[in-house]
């Protein structure tokens, strides 16, 4: 099953793409806080702040998450 020829603007193509739209809203809803951790973890990488991070962090994200 391959991808549908989107260059015409069908109305398959809008109805299936309103659907995945609709999918991933419920799905971001519920595991938003995946997002903001991975995000942040991403942040962290780019910008490294201060060795003692590897200490630090996965403290904060075993209080974040488990609690």
């Amino acid at each position: 099953m391959g991808f549908p020829d989107i260059s015409g603007s069908s109305v398959d193509w809008k109805l299936i793409s309103g659907g995945l739209e609709i999918f991933w809203w419920i799905y971001l809803r519920d595991y938003y806080w995946v997002g903001i951790i991975a995000g942040f973890l991403w942040r962290i990488s780019q910008f490294w702040v201060c060795p003692e991070i590897e200490e630090v962090l996965p403290k904060f994200l075993q209080k974040t998450i488990f609690n």
